[in-house]
């Protein structure tokens, strides 16, 4: 067998896999391998990636003012301006706590200098209260994966489909992955998607980070949302609404629970009729904070809770994970550890999920 070595490889199909991924290949110039999945096209999205998130810290705000433009001039010189959109998000909530929530973030943002304004239930639905964040941009996925693709290939990253692999993550950090009769060994494993998490590492999560039951579905043509983008923060609900009238959802429920949060965020309510559903496990964090790093010290590099904005911090990250962040980027991922303290939890954001929650 043919042994090829390789500085790092990242597991993970999402775009903020393939961003990291490329990104230690062009700026930091490591040997790179991807192993994660090329087909946002026929599958069912299982998040969304946006550059604004419900977040109710000012560090978090801080380091997305400088990432997100980094970001999306990433993507503009690799040719993938066609794949980003603009518009205007809206995140509701009918909880006394997530309206709460809500009011944070609005003057939150507003500090940032984002265009944050409050709307009413007219607009956010009966019983509810909003916030629309105007002008965010939205990686559409099945645009982007194959520009981001080809980024890599130019860049000469070893992409690997997991399915025709045999993948190893030791201990010590580091992986092996064997494809036909090459065996690529990587000095570091970097877990970026709750699959590959819970793949290589859902022994060693501890108590900070678990799994819940979630749905991603795909709705036929229905009533228009009150914004392409909407959030519901009190369900963990994402939805999409495509050219079509096709609703694309993701939320912590089953199957008829992510259907009913659709059908309740409609302007006119109404049972939706589905055109493909799949079942999946999602990684929530018990403060609802992001997670970065080894659990303690054992396996792979995880990178989990990061919601809508990861892809959006996939510079600072890469700069992180070959010890090239800035003072604030290290101050901001080295808070957000495997050995933080829970309660009271110094960095928690809004959404934290019960601990009866947890499936295994």
């Amino acid at each position: 067998m043919e042994v090829r070595q390789v500085d790092i490889a990242v597991f993970g199909g999402t775009p903020l896999a393939r961003l990291v991924a490329g990104l230690l290949a062009q700026a930091h110039d490591r040997r790179v391998a991807l192993v994660g999945e090329s087909s946002a096209a026929y599958r069912l999205a299982r998040g969304l990636d946006l550059s604004a998130a419900p977040a109710t810290r000012p560090e978090t705000w801080a380091i997305l003012s400088d990432t997100v433009p980094e970001t999306l001039r990433h993507l503009t010189r690799l040719g993938a301006r066609s794949a980003i959109q603009r518009l205007d998000p809206l995140f509701v909530s009918a909880t006394p706590h997530g309206r709460q929530a809500l009011a944070h973030v609005r003057h939150m943002a507003a500090g940032f200098g984002h265009d944050a304004q409050a709307v009413p239930s007219e607009i956010a639905g009966a019983n509810r209260e909003g916030l629309i964040l105007r002008d965010t941009a939205l990686i559409l996925r099945a645009e982007a994966e194959p520009l981001l693709d080809a980024w890599l290939a130019r860049l000469d990253v070893a992409m690997v489909p997991p399915r025709l692999a045999a993948s190893e993550v030791l201990d010590d950090g580091t992986a092996r992955v064997e494809v036909g009769d090459i065996r690529l060994e990587a000095g570091m494993a970097v877990l970026a998607d709750d699959a590959a998490i819970l793949a290589h590492a859902a022994g060693t999560l501890g108590a900070l980070l678990y799994a819940v039951p979630a749905t991603a579905i795909l709705t036929e043509p229905a009533p228009p949302l009150a914004s392409p983008v909407l959030l519901d923060v009190d369900r963990e609900a994402q939805l999409l609404q495509l050219p079509s009238q096709a609703i694309t959802a993701v939320a912590s429920a089953g199957t008829a629970g992510t259907a009913s949060a659709v059908a309740a965020l409609l302007k006119r309510p109404r049972p939706v009729r589905l055109a493909g559903h799949v079942g999946f496990r999602r990684l929530v964090t018990r403060d609802g904070a992001p997670v970065l790093g080894r659990s303690a010290g054992s396996g792979g590099v995880v990178l989990a809770g990061l919601g809508t904005t990861g892809a959006f911090l996939a510079p600072a990250i890469a700069r992180w994970l070959v010890g090239a962040a800035s003072g604030a980027e290290d101050a901001y991922f080295g808070a957000r550890g495997f050995s933080r303290p829970l309660e009271p939890s110094p960095v928690g954001e809004f959404g934290a999920m019960r601990p009866a929650e947890a499936v295994a």
